[in-house]
């Protein structure tokens, strides 16, 4: 249904037709539509001038469900139609039209990520359907729009500016800013579905950014913190949820200052590597599961359906952590392994009693869904690597006393007295 009004002008010419007042509004009803109701509403001055070939819209205003946008508009009536446009909008929200993104709240920061007992890990079905976007290659369009909050898969950006443009086939985003969790974003974009299947890149750098806030929009979890830089540089080939999983390529970085990781406490791993050293178990201590971090550097290398650590760092108090390893996109797993080393005084994190581990590096597992990885020590490499620890320890502290001793370090009964010596220091 619908209805409108307008109060039309014509030239003695018949050449240019004008309308002020143009007022339309309708509605379209569906099962599948958002809400099962769509509501279309445009309210704007009309010009068209039929020598030019030209449709003018000027204070325009259009309103499609709860999405409302103003501005003004101009179409040449070229073979495929020249559409140009500036407007604004208050506020976009596509999570009303896409439907609200599914949240992993099953595992939040109070979860416990030493064990998966909790979690039931489902391989995702990903559908190799491509998009069909065919409807792009005859379009003509762009222009430039401010939208004062933009919200998609419940991730938000405030001042939003952006410049954009299609034309036969290919999509260009030339500039997307925007105010984006205490920090800002800049992105450019292009996407060319004259090739099948679709090709896209996309370039995004974003500064300042609070990561933990992020995080929990994004997946229900702000199990990160911090403040930093998150940089893309992505480029693919298809859009079907496989084939961006499989064919996307490119690199993905972040570099936080200042926060912590939830879920991991690196103190209370350390003390448990020392007790295994020693052949002992660790007394249990109630104590939060976090690890504090002055410097975390995380760059990624997808490709082939993995995202592979090119470079992983973190700095904390006593503590140095570096990385390797990688995810599947596709099923969702972790491969990871840490490395951690104490690295000074007991006034850091840890206290005195992870001294013992100091220059000693502890290689931690992190396995596992996304949704609730594991982590626990690699034991097996930790003993083997204190053993080689040991025989060099022990190796220099030999030559060491065959210097001090001089001739004497030869005797039988020297050496049976060195023997002892070094094999109570290293037990």
């Amino acid at each position: 249904e619908n209805d409108g009004q307008v109060n039309l002008f014509i030239s003695s010419d018949f050449n240019k037709i004008s309308a002020t007042g143009l007022a339309m509004n309708s509605q379209v009803l569906g099962e599948k539509l958002p809400e099962g109701m769509v509501r279309l509403g445009l309210n704007a001055n009309f010009i068209y001038d039929q020598l030019a070939k030209n449709i003018i819209l000027e204070k325009l205003t259009a309103q499609l469900n709860d999405i409302e946008v103003a501005g003004d508009a101009s179409i040449k009536l070229h073979e495929i139609p020249e559409v140009r446009f500036k407007l604004s909008s208050k506020e976009i929200d596509l999570d009303k039209w896409l439907g609200e993104p599914e949240l992993n709240a099953s595992a939040t920061s109070e979860t416990d990520t030493s064990t998966l007992e909790k979690v039931e890990y489902k391989t995702p079905v990903l559908s190799r359907e491509e998009p069909d976007l065919s409807a792009l290659k005859g379009l003509d369009i762009a222009g430039e729009m401010t939208i004062t909050r933009f919200i998609l898969k419940n991730i938000k950006a405030d001042k939003v500016q952006v410049e954009f443009a299609i034309e036969q086939g290919k999509a260009q985003i030339n500039k997307f800013n925007a105010d984006f969790y205490e920090g800002s974003m800049s992105t450019n974009a292009w996407l060319d579905v004259n090739q099948t299947p679709a090709t896209y890149s996309v370039k995004n750098t974003i500064t300042g950014v609070e990561i933990a806030p992020l995080l929990t929009d994004a997946t229900g979890k702000g199990f990160l913190h911090g403040r930093g830089n998150i940089g893309i540089n992505l480029n693919g080939k298809g859009l079907s949820a496989y084939n961006l999983r499989k064919n996307v390529k490119g690199k993905l970085g972040v570099k936080l200052e200042d926060g912590a990781v939830e879920g991991i406490n690196i103190a209370a791993m350390l003390r448990e590597a020392k007790a295994a050293l020693k052949g002992k178990k660790a007394d249990y201590i109630e104590e939060v599961r976090k690890t504090d971090f002055s410097a975390l550097e995380v760059i990624f290398k997808l490709g082939d359906g993995f995202a592979t650590i090119e470079e992983l760092k973190a700095e904390a108090p006593l503590l140095r952590v570096q990385g390797e390893g990688k995810t599947n996109l596709m099923n969702e797993l972790l491969d990871f392994r840490l490395f951690i080393s104490v690295v000074g005084s007991s006034k850091g994190q840890g206290g005195k009693n992870i001294d013992e581990l100091k220059d000693l590096t502890v290689p931690v597992k992190l396995e596992g869904p996304w949704i609730a990885p594991t982590y626990k020590i690699d034991f097996k490499a930790l003993l083997t690597q204190n053993n080689k620890l040991e025989e060099k320890l022990k190796s220099k502290a030999e030559e060491g006393l065959q210097k001090l001793l001089g001739d004497n370090a030869n005797n039988e009964d020297v050496k049976k007295i060195t023997e002892n010596l070094l094999n109570g220091l290293f037990k």
